[in-house]
């Protein structure tokens, strides 16, 4: 028996570990008008229900204009613009930041 018990303790203990990063990388969200969540990241997708303002979903992660929302009994997809989430942001971004010249520095001669 005691050897049964040195076995199954660092298996459970292994798949403890396996599943709290998981469950970690969720973040808290609130929609912020009526949101649809659709059942992959496109418009032409299934919708699968609709959010009211207010309602608390998990962020599980986002794209530039999608993200994986999780509630109880409903896992899907919802605009981006649409949740409220402090840790990915609501606004669009850009994977790679718009060219600025540097300042100082100009194409054009310089006519006296």
């Amino acid at each position: 028996m005691k050897r049964l018990g040195a076995l199954v303790i660092p298996l459970v203990l292994a798949l403890g570990l396996l599943l709290v990063p998981a469950a970690a990388e969720a973040a808290p969200g609130t929609a912020r008008a009526t949101v649809i969540v659709h059942a992959s990241p496109s418009l032409g997708s299934t919708v699968l229900a609709s959010l009211k303002r207010g309602t608390y979903v998990f962020v599980v992660k986002c794209t530039a204009h999608w993200c994986k929302v999780h509630r109880s009994g409903l896992d899907g997809w919802a605009l981006r613009t649409g949740i409220y989430n402090p840790y990915y942001g609501s606004k669009l971004y850009y994977q790679f930041p718009p060219y600025t010249p540097v300042p100082g520095r100009s194409t054009r001669s310089i006519v006296r």
